[in-house]
């Protein structure tokens, strides 16, 4: 029985090269999907924040008038909160974006 390790050898090197883009690219996907679901997770929060406030809001409130009020304060103070959380997800997509194209540069050149 004839033992040939150079050929093993070439072959592993070859299958080790070959599917490195496929690692890499699984290791990307995950790190951005996992972003993603965070920052989703993290609006969910939020959303459910907006809805105790508001419960609260009309709950503390005697008058239409100060309902209106705490109303707007509660709809502002989220509408900020949803403003950064919509600028955190046009920054995930860029980073994303320019993630994938720096793998199919690196995948493409090798």
């Amino acid at each position: 029985m004839r033992k040939d390790n150079g050929d093993v050898g070439s072959y592993l090197d070859f299958a080790q090269r070959a599917l490195a883009p496929v690692g890499s690219f699984n290791e990307m996907a995950a790190r951005n999907v996992e972003r993603a679901v965070r920052l989703q997770y993290e609006m969910a929060g939020d959303w459910m924040q907006f809805a105790f406030a508001q419960l609260h809001a009309a709950a503390a409130s005697r008058d239409p008038g100060t309902l209106l009020t705490n109303q707007a304060e509660v709809s502002g103070q989220f509408v900020e909160r949803i403003s950064r959380r919509q600028q955190d997800l046009a920054r995930i997509s860029a980073e994303t974006q320019a993630d994938f194209a720096r793998w199919f540069d690196e995948s493409s050149a090798g």
